[in-house]
C-alpha cells in the first residue's frame, strides 16, 4: 500500500507507557521541537520524525545518544524496526 502524503507531512514519534505514538508537523524541526516540549513535559521517551515521502527517520538526540552505543549491526536492525513500525503506525493518518 502507497501512503499519499503531501511533501510537508512529517511524524514525530514518542513512547509512553509502554506504546508509541506520534503526531504530524510540517518539518523535521517542528517535529524536533514539539518532541522536546510535549516528552519534556509529560515525561515521554522521544524517539524521532519519522518522513513517509522518502522513507527516512531521523533519531532525536536523546535517543541518538543511546543508538551510538550500539554495534552496526544493532543500528541497522533498529532502523529497519523503527521505519515498519512508523509506517503501521501512520497507515490511517
Amino acid at each position: 500500500m502507497k501512503l499519499n502524503f503531501s511533501r510537508n507531512q512529517y511524524f514525530a514519534v514518542y513512547f509512553q507507557q509502554g506504546q508509541y505514538h506520534y503526531f504530524p508537523c510540517q518539518t523535521v524541526d517542528e517535529g524536533m521541537r514539539l518532541l522536546n516540549e510535549q516528552t519534556h513535559q509529560a515525561g515521554e521517551l522521544p524517539i524521532g520524525v519519522f518522513d513517509p515521502v522518502n522513507d527516512a527517520f531521523q533519531w532525536h538526540p536523546v535517543k541518538l545518544v543511546q543508538i551510538n552505543q550500539f554495534s552496526m549491526e544493532h543500528h541497522d536492525r533498529l532502523i529497519e524496526h523503527i521505519l515498519i513500525l512508523c509506517k503501521r503506525l501512520t497507515a490511517s493518518a
